[in-house]
């Protein structure tokens, strides 16, 4: 009994050690959330117990097989599919916005002519661009000028994938090219 005692004790600290390291990430600018793995209940009691901060967001559970750094390996190779899942539902928030905005002649605008303005004029607060764009002027592209000069003013770049259809309905309904509007 003395022997299993300590042996729970261990693991609760290891725990607890394992949470205070992820708490560390809170606030931290890209922080999403964790994914949680392991072989066995090993992950289950860990979320039972829950050592970590109630502001980090669990994306996803994942089994692995091992506990080891090929254990780290199969978990990110299982957990990419959380985190392209992630990033498609924040990307289809974004787009939903817009085109809310823009059905309502809100904080948007979009088209070549109208982005370039914004963004010379400052008035851009976000700039979305379908990934791999390219509007050619006398043989250049117009698109990486405009992203420098978007990133140059701190204006947010977002790529806008054309997996999804709210991605699809945006390169054709809008272009590809569209910004948020800090105001009118």
């Amino acid at each position: 009994q003395r022997f299993q005692r300590l042996a729970e004790e261990g693991i609760e600290y290891y725990y607890k050690r394992v949470g205070e390291a992820m708490s560390a990430f809170v606030g931290q600018k890209n922080f999403k959330g964790a994914i949680v793995g392991g072989p066995g209940p090993a992950k289950e009691n860990f979320m039972k117990m829950s050592p970590f901060n109630y502001q980090i967001k669990v994306l996803g559970v994942v089994d692995t097989g091992y506990t080891d750094e090929y254990g780290l390996r199969e978990l990110l190779e299982k957990a990419s599919g959380l985190i392209s899942e992630q990033e498609a539902i924040v990307e289809k928030k974004l787009l939903n916005e817009f085109l809310t905005e823009a059905a309502k002649g809100g904080l948007v605008s979009w088209g070549l002519e109208n982005v370039r303005q914004m963004v010379a004029s400052r008035k851009a607060g976000k700039l979305l661009v379908t990934e791999g764009l390219e509007i050619l002027e006398e043989g250049k592209n117009v698109v990486s000028h405009l992203i420098s000069q978007a990133e140059e003013q701190s204006i947010e770049v977002i790529f806008v994938s054309e997996e999804t259809p709210e991605g699809q309905q945006f390169r054709g309904t809008f272009g590809g090219l569209g910004v948020f509007l800090r105001y009118k």
